[in-house]
């Protein structure tokens, strides 16, 4: 199931399938949000999408962590 992290306000994502997410809820048990949680250094921590200097347009690379 895909999970979407929205106000209490869009819960209409439940309409779609989707797990809806309120913030107001999460912030207690996700503690200070200016202190980044740590992540596995092989854990993708960023998704870029090329220009397509090659021919095929929009390919995707992944960067982890580390």
């Amino acid at each position: 199931m895909t999970s979407v992290v929205t106000t209490r306000r869009g819960a209409v994502f439940n309409r779609y399938g989707c797990e809806a997410l309120a913030i107001e809820a999460l912030s207690e048990k996700l503690g200070d949000p200016r202190i980044p949680p740590v992540g596995a250094g092989q854990a993708w921590g960023r998704i870029l999408f090329t220009s397509g200097t090659t021919g095929a347009g929009n390919k995707a690379i992944v960067n982890t962590h580390e």
